[in-house]
């Protein structure tokens, strides 16, 4: 039993570890090489730059923060999250800055950086509302009266 044991898990070991054979110490070494030389020449991020390539017009992501900042305000976030908010607001101002001075990757990375600072703002104002609402919900199940124990009854 011992020997049939051994077989069948060589038999099914052996074709896993083949092709690890050739990654000793100097394959790793190749492999980490060749990695880090295409992430060199990718140049980190798409575009080859010191901006990620703008995603569209950066008008329109301009644009799209603003709308996100109301939606964020409509939301209650100028009162909850007063920090975010003027920091998403900043966001889009230096955003509209570099659209005016032509450098339209960093207007578009500004852009969506206000975005986010925007969702997260709304976020956190709608946790903080849920979290109000629940501690009153639990406050109003506090007044409520307890409800009689009732004695089970034993059938014959």
């Amino acid at each position: 039993m011992r020997e049939l044991r051994r077989r069948v898990s060589r038999q099914f070991c052996r074709p896993m570890y083949r092709p690890l054979r050739w990654l000793s110490a100097g394959g790793l070494a190749v492999l980490a090489t060749g990695l880090l030389g295409a992430c060199a020449s990718a140049g980190g991020g798409g575009g080859g730059g010191a901006f990620p390539t703008p995603m569209g017009d950066p008008a329109n992501v301009v644009a799209h923060a603003n709308a996100m900042i109301e939606e964020a305000s409509v939301a209650g976030a100028d009162t909850l999250a007063r920090d975010v908010m003027a920091s998403a607001r900043q966001h889009v101002a230096d955003a509209q800055i570099e659209l005016r001075d032509k450098h339209t990757a960093r207007a578009s990375l500004r852009a969506r950086e206000a975005v986010a600072d925007a969702t997260y703002a709304k976020a956190l104002a709608d946790r903080i509302m849920a979290e109000r609402s629940r501690s009153a919900e639990e406050a109003l199940l506090q007044q409520l009266p307890l409800a009689p124990q009732t004695t089970q009854v034993k059938a014959p």
